[in-house]
């Protein structure tokens, strides 16, 4: 069963945190093609559902792979 769908976001620095990565690694997902992200004024957001998509929950806060 797929959860549903989220309008969440999260700035780069909360994105690296939850998913337990640098700021550069959050970077090199989203040139990647990995992480998909939304503008919001001048700061770019990361979308909750391309987190789910790489295997982050917001119930477990895991890491979800390093590099």
């Amino acid at each position: 069963m797929t959860p549903p769908s989220s309008d969440r976001t999260y700035i780069i620095d909360d994105a690296a945190r939850l998913m337990g990565v640098c700021r550069r690694t959050i970077y090199y997902r989203i040139k990647a093609g990995q992480l998909m992200t939304t503008k919001r004024g001048v700061t770019q957001r990361v979308t909750e559902e391309s987190m789910r998509a790489l295997g982050w929950t917001p119930d477990s806060q895991r890491a979800v792979g390093r590099g």
